[in-house]
């Protein structure tokens, strides 16, 4: 749109010329801080988005530039800080990427077990300085799944209250 005033011509940007012009203001300013090109378009969609829903608020019309790049900034930082950029991603194609069952990898039950056994192996010299009964009864209930009141038939002949008092004072 072009005005006419005291003899020459000014240019007047129309509405959409100028959300065009910062547009691609903002996303030059998103792509030199974001690598993805894809995550740079859905940054400046939610900068635009952002700016669309509190314009309304925005209290002095003259700040209004620099209003949308701190808006810009901030969204930039929330990218960075979202749990989806914190995900570690495997590098190169999918098809490159071998399924677990055919790698000499642990699955998550494999490792699992060995986090397990390694626990073990650590409480092992804890539980050996327990007294015999509380010992065997803290064996039985925790390591092998018997029930407290077959830990008790086995152990003392005794109630479930016996063996419940053993693995109290064997810290279990």
């Amino acid at each position: 749109m072009r005005t006419r005033t005291s003899g020459r011509s000014i240019s007047i940007p129309t509405t959409d010329t100028a959300w065009t012009d910062l547009h691609t203001s903002i996303r030059g300013f998103v792509s030199r801080r974001v690598r993805q090109p894809a995550d740079v378009d859905d940054i400046v969609q939610q900068v635009f988005l952002r700016v669309h829903q509190a314009l309304p608020t925005l209290r002095d019309a003259d700040k209004l530039h620099a209003w949308i790049y701190q808006t810009t900034r901030r969204t930039i930082v929330d990218h960075y800080r979202s749990p989806a950029q914190r995900r570690e991603v495997p590098a190169g194609m999918a098809a490159d990427v071998i399924p677990a069952e055919q790698t000499d990898h642990p699955t998550a039950e494999e490792h699992e077990e060995s986090a397990l056994q390694e626990l073990a192996r650590c409480l092992h010299p804890l539980i050996g300085g327990l007294a015999v009964a509380d010992r065997e009864a803290l064996r039985l209930i925790e390591f092998e799944g018997v029930t407290q009141v077959e830990a008790a038939r086995r152990l003392f002949g005794a109630r479930r209250s016996c063996v419940v008092n053993r693995i109290a004072a064997a810290g279990g």
